[in-house]
This record gives C-alpha cells, structure tokens and sequence, in this order.
C-alpha cells in the first residue's frame, strides 16, 4: 500500500509539472487577410498563411517581395533571407554600350 501511495503522488506531481511547461507556450492563429499594395487588392492564396502571435502580425516575407517586385532568395548556408528592390544592371563585358 505504501508504494501505491508512493507512486501516485509521484505521478500526480509530474502530472502537475507539465501542466506549468505548457503555460509557456506560443499561441499562434491563423487568420484570413487581404493586402493591399501599390493601391491594388491582392488576396492570398492557399499557399500562404498569416499568423497572429501575441497581437504581432506575421506575413509571407515571399508574398510581399514578389508583389512589391523585388527579388527574393534563401541562402541554406548562411541561414539568410535575401529581398532585393532594385533595378537591375545587366549589362554584358563585351558590349559595354548595351545594357
């Protein structure tokens, strides 16, 4: 009987302590938007999600640069987001008055 006891209290106490974890975790939700850039309306489609996380909201960095018209690229290496908004020099070596 003793290690009945033993053992419930036990278990009601790490029972108990992963109820205190979980208090610290992120609530995220989903909500649905529409953007408006440039003064037009552009809604997402299903490959993009908004997140709401502590009254932030958190948008598709890729949905943004490409309908802003920028460039956007993911460098796994380095671990870094790269947005370029600008207008782009090609020109050729060889043809130096073309571009």
């Amino acid at each position: 009987m003793r290690k009945f006891i033993l053992g419930l209290s036990l278990g009601l106490a790490i029972a108990c302590s992963t109820v205190i974890f979980a208090s610290d975790s992120i609530q995220a939700l989903l909500f649905p938007a529409s953007f408006e850039i440039n003064g037009s309306n552009i809604g997402l489609n299903n490959d993009y999600k908004v997140l709401n996380v502590d009254g932030h909201a958190y948008v598709p960095i890729r949905f943004i640069a490409e309908n802003l018209g920028a460039t956007i690229d993911y460098d796994a290496e380095s671990e870094k987001i790269f947005v370029k908004n600008k207008i782009l020099d090609l020109t050729d070596p060889d043809y130096k008055d073309i571009s």
